[in-house]
């Protein structure tokens, strides 16, 4: 309901913080005019809050917000009540009202696409723990944590059980029994130890998938990081489709342009080592 006054129009809504004040009535006027103007709903100001749409309501309570000028907006998960579509648009225009009110605001959100998209830092909470504080970048590319890894992102990243290796002093994950992933020095810094258990993430996005053939056998046997598959489903989304393959024992998720593809289907998988991610 955005706890409006339902026997005041939204003119008086606005006002009541200053009325309560006990602000003059022409600088009350004054504020009720320039905060409805900025959230365009001046047109609404003789309109009580039943007649309003759940978009309106929730602009009118903003302004309300807005003529007491606060230090601190705190927004409790206030698009929840909109259909998906306002809700992507009162997004947009939720960030460009912060920042021309240049207000410091804490907004509170399961949606992990609302965050990233409004956050300029982040602070991802599970079970009343700060997990990782950062830009919506740094949680991005630099998760702290698996849960992190799983949370932000959609498709979610992959997260595989692998054991650390070193043969011939090159470094490898094993992955099953079958497939083992060549991985660089530097990509471990050292951090790990050999046969030692470990959570490899890589990201949808980061793992290519080609049809069996389009590689020359050159590119197969030079690139220990190309492995066959089997789709298991694709899941089209226009202009990108998601594709769960089967990787040995392993589930994992593909955001690829490719089209064509059926299920049950043998492709080849090249994973992008620059692009992986390791936790304890």
């Amino acid at each position: 309901s955005y706890a409006l006054y339902p026997h005041l129009n939204v003119f008086e809504n606005i006002a009541f913080p200053l009325r309560i004040q006990k602000t003059k009535e022409n600088e009350i006027e004054e504020a009720v005019k320039k905060a409805s103007e900025m959230l365009e709903i001046s047109y609404l100001l003789n309109v009580k809050p039943a007649e309003l749409s759940g978009g309106q309501r929730q602009r009118v309570a903003i302004a309300r917000a807005i003529v007491r000028h606060p230090d601190v907006f705190l927004l409790d998960e206030p698009l929840s009540n909109l259909d998906a579509q306002l809700r992507v648009s009162t997004r947009s225009e939720l960030k460009q009202l912060q920042k021309k009110l240049g207000v410091t605001t804490i907004y509170v959100t399961h949606d992990q696409a609302e965050a990233m998209s409004l956050g300029d830092r982040i602070a991802v909470l599970k079970n009343g723990r700060i997990e990782q504080i950062g830009t919506p970048e740094e949680l991005y590319e630099k998760p702290a944590t698996p849960f992190i890894a799983k949370f932000i992102g959609s498709p979610p990243m992959n997260l595989i059980e692998v054991t650390l290796i070193e043969e011939n002093n090159e470094y490898f994950v094993l992955i099953d029994n079958n497939n083992k992933l060549k991985i660089p020095k530097e990509k471990l810094k050292n951090v790990f130890e050999k046969n030692k258990k470990l959570v490899m993430g890589i990201r949808p996005e980061d793992i290519n998938i080609h049809l069996i053939g389009s590689l020359s056998k050159n590119e197969v046997k030079l690139d220990k990081n190309i492995f066959r598959a089997t789709i298991l489903s694709t899941e089209p989304l226009g202009r990108e489709e998601i594709f769960q393959v089967l990787l040995g024992e392993h589930k994992i998720l593909i955001l690829s342009k490719q089209k064509g593809l059926k299920n049950s289907q043998i492709v080849d998988i090249e994973i992008n080592v620059d692009k992986l991610h390791f936790f304890n």
